[in-house]
């Protein structure tokens, strides 16, 4: 009978949940259109041991721009003074009215200063869609190796854009953001400078607590691609280095959003007392999650599949407590 009970609890609730999603999918859609306003623009970004054609390449990307979006592209001193204080030091050279944050080793289409300077309108920080590149996989375990990655992480931003359409953003990547210049210095101190990493979600509590407006963008022209991860290890680091920082989350809708996927995944484990139950709730969910990942499908063209969504959902509950407890434990660093 527990097990019964608790299998339908976990339904209904996380039905729920991923109709809160759907929704506010549909409401980021239905945004008004951006009013275009005259706005000056500074790429800002650290690298750090990015090879000299890689640097290139992004000075290729602004140059391509209007003369109306001045360059100003990074800093290659983060090793020597920490990334948050790269980042301040960019910043406070900077004289435009918006500085759009990124990171050197990403992809970006050819007119991408251009798309995003369309989009500001009167918003203190834009949020940009970031997504894996896929495109270079080769063989079938690569293939599926980085189509397992674009999924999940698809999942995480298309949920946080959701969260936003919904008027609770809890998610952002500092490979993509437009932030009002004057509005990040004041946010300084509430990213934590003692924490290496961070700076993204922690500038996004800080404007969420001073009520400054934040938007998410659906223009495909503004997508972010990032590299998947090669390894195994090297895709554990990032999301342990992720859940290392929840310690220092102080904002409500980040930690009641984390909480509730850490226990209907907890809860699910112990599903597996009962294997037949774990298998309906494992149906259930997979269902659920296809159901709203199809929607992305402007944003990201992956290709989903159900089979693809049940495969990752079998592992799903050992990865998310597995990550989080080894992230309370993980030292912090860039």
């Amino acid at each position: 009978m527990f097990f019964i009970v608790l299998t339908i609890l976990l339904c209904i609730c996380y039905c729920c949940f991923v109709m809160f999603l759907h929704r506010g999918w549909s409401l980021l859609l239905r945004q008004k259109p951006c009013q275009k306003t005259d706005v000056s623009v500074s790429v800002v970004m650290c690298h750090r041991d990015e090879p000299p054609s890689v640097l290139k390449s992004w000075y290729s990307v602004i140059d391509t721009q209007t003369r109306q979006v001045p360059r100003f592209v990074g800093d290659d001193d983060a090793w020597r003074v920490g990334k948050k204080e790269a980042l301040r030091r960019l910043v406070s050279q900077a004289t435009t009215d918006y500085c759009l944050f990124t990171d050197a080793d990403v992809q970006v289409c050819r007119h991408w200063v251009e798309a995003v300077s369309e989009e500001i309108s009167e918003a203190d920080l834009l949020l940009l869609p970031v997504s894996i590149d896929v495109s270079d996989s080769t063989g079938l375990w690569q293939s599926l190796w980085q189509r397992i990655q674009a999924l999940e992480f698809a999942s995480l931003v298309g949920s946080g854009m959701a969260m936003c359409g919904n008027g609770h953003p809890i998610m952002c990547n500092g490979a993509g953001m437009a932030v009002k210049r004057t509005e990040w210095l004041q946010s300084w101190r509430d990213m934590h400078p003692e924490i290496p990493s961070g700076d993204d979600i922690f500038l996004l509590h800080s404007f969420k607590r001073r009520g400054l407006k934040i938007r998410y963008t659906t223009n495909s022209q503004t997508v972010v691609r990032t590299k998947p991860k090669q390894t195994l290890s090297d895709f554990w680091r990032q999301r342990t280095r992720w859940t290392s920082k929840a310690s220092a989350y102080t904002d409500f809708d980040t930690l009641t959003v984390a909480a509730f996927v850490a226990a209907t995944n907890l809860l699910a484990l112990l599903l597996l007392a009962k294997p037949i139950f774990f298998v309906v709730f494992w149906i259930f969910k997979s269902l659920a999650d296809y159901s709203f990942l199809k929607k992305l499908h402007i944003l990201y063209n992956y290709g989903y599949t159900l089979p693809l969504t049940m495969l990752i959902n079998i592992f799903y509950p050992f990865y998310v407590v597995a990550t989080a407890v080894a992230g309370m434990f993980r030292g912090k660093q860039w």
